[in-house]
């Protein structure tokens, strides 16, 4: 991961001087998600700085921002661009470092860039001088963050996270969504948002066209694009082990190490442990007790910039997996099997929705809601102990799959969930991997004796409901450092279709007892 920050000046901004000290501090704020270099640029129209992790082209010539030939714009990006190489044969464009993502830059130059044919997790800032133009954008999914706000004399901001806008007007920062291009006039003071990609929008009968299996391969494939080594977290449940078994196959298993985590006696640890010994990778056990979990939660809602409690949960054994990775090993890009439960009906209240469709249109809000959930989580968690995340389930052609996919063919309808998915796989893991029914990455973790949210709640005491009283601690936390963006979330994941008592676990489902 990197970190971006920029402060642009409209004509109305007098005393440019005290940003000197904002822009100091929001530099510091964001400097985990990249601690290999860390570049400055000051002038009188804008104030940039760039957070480097450095994956691809390790050089001098990879470090950001860069600049056309004349030096009229710069770009700043966050991300990976994978198919970099064909968009500059396409193009016959000439780059001057290794870097994926000058392409963006170069494209622009020649005003070729169109977002929607890049194939990577990214967000970037585009300053043109010349127009006094600012372009942002992010990739389709929002797996790479990025917000801009207005401070109280109208200069204007960009941060991939929402900590170092503090200075803004709490009223007036926003994301940048997901799939969308944001631009800003800075002589105009305007802003406009246009769509490049629709979410709710399907190629009809993509999934009859290709191989489910064959376009996950090639989704991880790309993903090995890096100058740094490669891991992979793996929880022993469908979609990580998924990740790890093509990771083997393309990687062989002695070049794949494996991460998994989780209380004494978790279940993530005894089937984590059975598929790195079926695949022979090189595997890394974290163990973590309550009171270890507990006393890291406030600093993990710090890094997630969230409260909403099912992500609260799931993220302390993530971002302990992510501190071990980042002082114990030379890892640094990290792979996951996120969104593949969005993508195909994975979560256990869709064994309750009325019909197939309805099952098809909630992992359709599922997946344009990802970039506040899951695909959050999950850039925070790592990309705080200054390492990248890849999640091939998020690549654009496996969307495309699933999306096409009708409800009859993704809804459990009485049998186990992600069954296109398990079929799709088979022989690739053991069959009691391969058929484990889903459990979430917060209760996984969990020990044989009291699952972790029990854990939590029994800490917070009896004062409140067990609900209210672990949503309220949230949100305490989070109002300590972010009482200016007071709606990070629009609502709090909770299963649909069935009452939970306000409790997201799955395992406080029917179903789950069954089985």
């Amino acid at each position: 991961m990197c970190g971006i920050f920029s402060l642009f000046f409209s004509s109305n901004v007098v005393n440019k001087q005290k940003y000197a000290l904002i822009f100091d501090k929001a530099l510091k704020l964001i400097e985990k998600r990249g601690p290999d270099v860390c570049t400055k640029v000051i002038n009188d129209d804008y104030l940039s700085g760039f957070q480097r992790l450095a994956i691809n082209d390790l050089s001098e010539s990879g470090n950001q921002p860069m600049y056309s030939d004349d030096k009229s714009i710069f770009l700043m990006c966050n991300g990976e661009i994978f198919n970099y190489e064909d968009l500059q044969k396409t193009h016959d464009l000439t780059l001057t470092s290794k870097s994926d993502c000058e392409i963006i830059l170069r494209l622009y130059e020649k005003n070729l860039l169109d977002v929607a044919k890049l194939n990577g997790d990214f967000a970037f800032v585009i300053y043109d001088y010349k127009k006094r133009l600012i372009t942002l954008s992010r990739d389709r999914i929002g797996i790479r963050p990025l917000f801009y706000g207005f401070a109280h004399d109208h200069s204007f901001a960009v941060s991939s996270e929402i900590k170092a806008l503090y200075f803004c007007n709490s009223d007036r920062i926003y994301h940048v969504p997901p799939s969308h291009v944001v631009s800003f006039d800075l002589m105009k003071e305007h802003v406009e948002q246009n769509p490049y990609y629709d979410l709710t929008l399907s190629i009809p009968l993509f999934y009859k066209n290709y191989d489910l299996k064959t376009l996950l391969i090639n989704a991880t494939r790309k993903r090995l694009l890096s100058d740094r080594p490669i891991g992979c977290l793996l929880s022993g449940g469908l979609d990580s082990s998924i990740i790890c078994a093509i990771l083997c196959q393309l990687l062989g298993p002695k070049n794949v190490r494996t991460y998994s985590i989780g209380m004494e006696g978790s279940l993530d640890l005894h089937y984590a442990r059975k598929v790195a010994d079926f695949l022979g990778t090189e595997h890394h056990e974290v163990l973590f007790t309550a009171e270890e979990g507990i006393n890291e939660i406030p600093e993990v809602v710090f890094h997630l910039e969230s409260y909403d409690i099912t992500t609260v949960r799931a993220s302390v054994g993530m971002y302990l997996l992510g501190k071990y990775i980042s002082k114990h090993t030379k890892d640094k890009v990290i792979f996951s099997g996120e969104g593949s439960d969005e993508l195909f009906c994975g979560y256990l209240y869709f064994h309750y929705a009325p019909t197939p469709l309805d099952a098809h249109n909630e992992s359709l809000r599922l997946i344009s809601d990802l970039y506040k959930y899951d695909a959050l989580r999950a850039d925070r968690c790592i990309s705080s102990h200054g390492l990248e995340l890849r999640v091939p389930f998020l690549d654009p052609d496996v969307i495309e799959y699933a999306k096409s996919l009708p409800g009859e063919k993704k809804a459990p309808n009485g049998d186990i969930e992600k069954k296109a998915l398990r079929d799709a796989f088979r022989g690739m893991l053991p069959n009691d991997v391969l058929f484990r029914r889903k459990d979430g990455f917060s209760d996984g973790v969990s020990g044989k004796i009291k699952p972790w949210y029990e854990c939590i709640r029994d800490h917070l005491g009896d004062k409140l409901n067990s609900t209210q009283k672990e949503g309220i601690w949230y949100k305490e936390l989070y109002d300590k450092d972010y009482s200016y963006f007071s709606k990070p979330i629009d609502y709090y994941w909770m299963p649909k279709w069935i009452e939970c008592g306000g409790n997201p676990s799955g395992r406080v489902l029917k179903v789950f007892d069954e089985e």
